[in-house]
């Protein structure tokens, strides 16, 4: 499922002027907002922050290329708190608002996060344009962790932006990261074909938290899916399993899709490529020169 039709209604947004010079200092300002409940509602000033206001009050301070960012601190007290799993499930009755200015969505900021995501992103209400978060082509340098995003019936994360980091994140699956959660596709891309797409898909592999910032991506039809996407790096994720990486969790159709006009894909920090079974892989719709392959296990 590639959701033709929404991707390209919002390739054709247009692009936010660069040259307002007299708000230069206005756009370097830089907002942290703290969501403390995992309600759906846009109210405010009744001391409630939920996710979609968040990202309305982000997109509407924009910062150039400093992101603002998204913290969480959601009390043990909130209805969607469960005390079986740990986790807080956010259930949006629509899709979130397209995130159009550069980003960083951190679900290691919840108390109690404990190397591994706590903060669920749950589609199952959303039946219109079934997108859990949207990264428009303004919104480079952007990063989403900490995250466990499913059951929505389209990408689980879809971006437009260059310059994505997708980090630490459980996507396709349930908040414990053993079973799948009904879900479409895991990541999906549609870069515009004149942006140098870089972005990185788990560890950038600089020796910093290296261990936690791979995702878990299991449970979906294609796990990562990747159109007109140029130099994007695929490292340290789990593809395919359950979060131990003991047993078999996998994506119904493919684990990574590489369809036409994507290139310089590279599978590992050095090549060496994600943990993932060999059924995962497909090259179907792309050449062999166009991405560093791992040797797959049996």
């Amino acid at each position: 499922m590639r959701l033709q039709r929404n991707v390209h209604r919002r390739n054709t947004l247009p692009r936010r002027s660069q040259l307002r010079v007299e708000r230069l200092e206005d756009r370097r300002l830089l907002a942290v907002l703290t969501v403390n409940s995992t309600a759906d509602t846009v109210d405010p000033g009744d001391g409630i922050l939920t996710l979609r206001e968040a990202i309305l009050e982000a997109n509407a301070n924009p910062n150039g290329a400093t992101p603002d960012e998204i913290h969480f601190n959601i009390p043990t007290t909130d209805p969607g708190y469960d005390a079986g799993t740990g986790a807080y499930s956010i259930r949006p009755s629509s899709s979130l608002p397209d995130i159009n200015d550069p980003i960083l969505i951190d679900g290691w900021t919840q108390p109690g996060w404990a190397n591994r995501p706590i903060i669920e992103l749950d589609g199952t209400n959303v039946d219109t344009d079934p997108i859990g978060i949207y990264l428009h082509p303004n919104a480079s340098d952007s990063t989403l962790r900490g995250l466990v995003v499913n059951r929505f019936a389209g990408y689980q994360i879809l971006s437009q932006a260059p310059r994505f980091t997708i980090q630490g994140n459980y996507l396709g699956t349930d908040v414990s990261g053993m079973a799948a959660a009904s879900s479409t596709a895991g990541i999906g891309f549609g870069a515009n074909t004149w942006d140098a797409n870089v972005g990185t898909i788990g560890t950038n592999g600089d020796g910093i938290d290296d261990e936690l910032e791979g995702n878990l991506i299991s449970g979906n039809s294609i796990g990562v899916s990747l159109v007109y996407s140029d130099d994007v790096v695929i490292a340290g994720n789990l593809i395919g399993t359950n979060a131990a990486g003991t047993s078999m969790v996998p994506n119904r159709v493919d684990g990574i899709r590489a369809w036409d006009g994507t290139n310089g894909i590279r599978i590992g920090t050095n090549g060496d490529g994600p943990r993932m079974t060999r059924s995962e892989m497909s090259s179907r719709e792309m050449a062999p020169e166009e991405s560093i392959c791992p040797k797959l296990p049996e």
